[in-house]
């Protein structure tokens, strides 16, 4: 499936395109920068050969089994290991396992980005910083512990790491803690802890979020493919865009009573309000789908990946459906909306040509709209992309003697099917049609 998140290889292979040559010396087949070399202090950062980049985009330095020494040796001098220096590892995809010294006190940003089949290392009790994206896609990583040291970590450290299945911390350390596994900040803190990461590999169904956590980051709960169900506790007051989005088995999210910012409808996800429909579970059960009468706004890739659906009937109250609210909800056939004027459709800053729905659906599905304002949805720039755009109520079947026909069913494209399997239909009976689930 394809990440809507940025996407982090690409843009760091053009961060360090502009030099060919990113150290000072090698010592022992790994690659070393000079941080400090004054008669008091002697630093070193690990760090990559080369960018000369072939066709899968990065050289593979370091393979297997890598031990990184506490001291290294250069000029006849001395120097102390003690950073992992940005992009280091980036992309070294036959890397297994890792030693690293202790006196490190910085992992970089993206130093072990997409090393895929790294499955073992450590981090020091001496680390303070993790950069950000440091471990993205090590997808062959099942555990870490954070030593009591660290202090400070960047964005998206674990983003994609589909076989972490814990993420453990020392006990001693007092900005973070770990509870069943699952990562988070603001240990101590009179406001409550916040959500850093949920391990993408925990091979548990449901998930219920402690009450006093107050917020979640923006990654994390990133391409978790076994949660089923997800229970928002009473004092969560802020969720980012796309958290749920790639939750591919999630069915439905429930939020505890007491929960003065969001509420859960049938396991669909809505502000407090009702205005806004948060998120629509990838996996919930039902072809058809209604949005309730209130709801303003439809947000951002808040049907992603929704595969089941077919139908979906957008309410009159809605004035905005946000950028790839439908994306990858490409079985949609029938799209109803009951709104007189064309809610505002956003085109995405994300995706090049990204819209509400995806292309698929502007080709083959069907967009009903009230009567009088048919003219005014093909006009649309947005909604104007539908192929087909009719009348509520106008089935597109022509031609059909309503007098003594038995039941018949048609596709949404108005085609007649002898034998119906499961699916969305229209089916006449006499002079009446109407759209129905066949299960």
């Amino acid at each position: 499936m394809m990440n809507i998140k940025l996407i982090t290889l690409a843009a760091s292979l053009v961060a360090v395109a502009m030099s060919a040559s990113a150290y000072d010396f090698v010592y022992d087949g790994a690659y070393y920068n000079v941080l400090s070399n004054t008669s008091s202090r002697k630093t070193a950062a690990l760090t990559y050969a080369t960018t000369n980049a072939d066709a899968t985009g990065y050289v593979s330095t370091y393979r297997g089994d890598v031990v990184i020494p506490a001291q290294v040796s250069y000029n006849l001098q001395t120097f102390k290991v003690t950073q992992v220096g940005d992009l280091a590892m980036f992309n070294n995809q036959g890397l297994y396992t890792l030693v690293l010294p202790e006196g490190i006190s910085y992992i970089g940003n993206q130093a072990f980005s997409h090393c895929y089949s790294l499955y073992d290392m450590n981090i020091p009790s001496t680390v303070f910083r993790i950069g950000d994206y440091a471990f993205e896609y090590c997808e062959d990583l099942t555990s870490v512990t954070l030593p009591a040291s660290l202090g400070d970590m960047g964005d998206g450290v674990f983003q994609q790491c589909f076989g972490l299945t814990e993420i453990n911390v020392d006990e001693a350390n007092e900005e973070y803690v770990s509870i069943d596994g699952v990562l988070y900040s603001g240990k101590g803190s009179a406001s409550g802890i916040y959500l850093l990461a949920y391990p993408g590999g925990k091979k548990v169904k449901s998930f219920v979020m402690p009450d006093n956590v107050h917020g979640i980051d923006d990654y994390a709960l990133s391409a978790n493919r076994y949660l089923e169900s997800i229970t928002l506790g009473s004092g969560l007051k802020t969720i980012p865009q796309l958290t749920f989005s790639e939750c591919e088995s999630l069915a439905e999210i429930n939020v505890v009573d007491g929960n003065e910012s969001f509420k859960s409808t049938d396991g669909v996800l809505f502000d407090a309000e009702g205005d806004k429909l948060i998120q629509y579970p990838a996996a919930r059960a039902g072809i058809a789908y209604e949005l309730p009468e209130g709801v303003v706004t439809v947000g951002n890739a808040s049907f992603y990946n929704a595969r089941n659906i077919k139908e979906i009937t957008l309410p009159s109250s809605l004035q905005l459906v946000e950028e790839l609210s439908f994306y990858l909800a490409n079985n949609i056939r029938s799209v109803t909306c009951k709104a007189i004027r064309p809610p505002k459709g956003l085109t995405s800053t994300v995706i090049p040509g990204g819209s509400m729905f995806d292309a698929s659906v502007y080709k083959s599905g069907v967009l009903f709209v009230p009567a009088e304002s048919v003219e005014a949805y093909k006009a649309d720039s947005e909604w104007g992309r539908f192929s087909e755009i009719r009348s509520i109520g106008d089935s597109g079947i022509q031609g059909v003697d309503a007098d003594n026909e038995p039941v018949k069913y048609y596709d949404m494209e108005g085609r007649s099917v002898e034998n119906p399997e499961h699916g969305l239909y229209l089916v006449r009976r006499g002079n009446e049609i109407t759209k129905e689930i066949v299960r």
